[in-house]
């Protein structure tokens, strides 16, 4: 098994041991490790909680794409927040 299929799998898995910083890294990881054709200066700046200023935080900041990480999008009220966060 590649690494980068075992950084997809660890991120499918469920544990409910794992933080959200645990999922970042491994997003970020998937990232610089994935074949997506980007130039090394666009893989230089996956940035971790970056600060809105507003007291939130973008989890994963890749260029123009944002990623928010939950532990868990089962329970609906978790999901909808998350929905919102990126709207915003």
């Amino acid at each position: 098994m590649s690494s980068l299929s075992k950084i997809f799998h660890r991120l499918v898995e469920t544990d409910k041991r794992r933080s959200e910083a645990d999922i970042q890294a491994e997003v970020r990881q998937f990232i610089l490790s994935a074949p997506f054709q980007l130039d090394d200066e666009d893989l230089e700046d996956v940035k971790l909680e970056s600060p809105l200023g507003d007291r939130r935080r973008i989890d994963v900041e890749v260029g123009a794409t944002v990623i928010e990480v939950k532990r868990d999008l089962g329970p609906k009220k978790v999901k909808l927040d998350a929905i919102e966060q990126l709207k915003g």
